[in-house]
């Protein structure tokens, strides 16, 4: 099994919307603190993919001017992308989950929502965490939230 794990912000600049894909810091801090530490709980069932995509700075989330949600829309741009890779490189039949954190989750609900959902692909889905950032029913499209510890095909948040 594989799960396309989107990983939460860690571009912090000020300089820029979004982060060049060769921002050493950034990169450093999703390699050797992130994926270590969120990314691993994975290890022991799946193969785990973990896309670089071109984050929206931290400050896109307070952004009034309108920048910010085009940075966030770049970013989902890439994450959608990557995902659309991992599932050719997946095969077919693979089941999958679908995990993310803070902006990752962000990204990876609108996948559920926009991508996942109601499509051939829910079948395969296994589950969706999304955890680290405010989500409703409303954002899950049809993907119900999970009810139990054995639920699948579901959604669960916090």
């Amino acid at each position: 099994m594989a799960v396309f794990f989107v990983h939460p912000t860690s571009f912090m600049a000020r300089t820029a919307w979004n982060q060049p894909l060769d921002d050493a810091t950034a990169n450093r801090i999703v390699d050797e603190r992130i994926l270590r530490h969120q990314a691993s709980v994975f290890n022991d069932c799946c193969e785990v993919w973990a896309p670089r995509y071109r984050q929206a700075t931290f400050f896109s989330f307070i952004d009034t001017s309108g920048d910010g949600e085009r940075a966030l829309a770049l970013a989902y741009d890439d994450v959608k992308a990557a995902f659309a890779v991992f599932l050719t490189e997946l095969g077919p039949d693979q089941p999958f989950i679908l995990a993310g954190h803070s902006q990752g989750t962000r990204h990876a609900t609108a996948l559920l929502r926009d991508t996942i959902a109601g499509t051939g692909l829910y079948d395969r889905m296994v589950a969706a965490y999304l955890v680290g950032f405010s989500i409703s029913h409303d954002d899950l499209g049809s993907v119900p939230a999970c009810e139990n510890d054995v639920h699948i095909r579901c959604a669960v948040g916090w």
